[in-house]
């Protein structure tokens, strides 16, 4: 049986000590298909999967200790670490230029983490950023571009 092992790490693990530096997080888009353009309204729908992937040390643990346990998963509710439902942090990644927030749009999903604290959040859904649609000149002939602002 795995018993929760970290319960002991979360008061000595990741303090700063008062020499507080970020956490190295890793973004990533993997596109799926383009729901929908709404150039009247600014607007784009992208079917996608959103991945993250972050070290957090309070997370590992000695494989050994656990049965050769090298890999487990934590589930991460309403779409960030912060809430009740989560069972681990998560970084605070937001699409500033959103229609809908990250966490309206993606689904609910575990995370999965390594005996070595790296944790991989892959979620799927829809991002909807509302864009400045730029090489409208030649409609409907032209090529649109939207950014995509983490």
């Amino acid at each position: 049986r795995l018993f929760y092992p970290f319960e002991k790490f979360w008061s000595s693990a990741g303090k700063s000590q008062g020499n507080r530096s970020g956490v190295p997080v890793e973004v990533g888009i993997n596109f799926h298909r383009i729901n929908n353009i709404a150039v009247k309204e600014s607007t784009a729908d992208l079917i996608v999967w959103f991945r993250i992937r972050w070290p957090d040390p309070r997370l590992r643990w000695d494989p050994l200790e656990y049965g050769n346990i090298t890999k487990t998963w934590f589930w991460i509710g309403d779409g960030s670490g912060a809430s009740e439902s989560s069972e681990i942090w998560t970084p605070d990644v937001t699409l500033w230029n959103a229609d809908t927030s990250l966490a309206q749009s993606l689904s609910d999903v575990h995370a999965s983490v390594t005996s070595d604290g790296s944790v991989f959040w892959s979620r799927p859904g829809h991002l909807r950023p509302t864009c400045k649609f730029v090489g409208l000149d030649l409609f409907p002939f032209d090529t649109l571009g939207c950014t995509l602002e983490l």
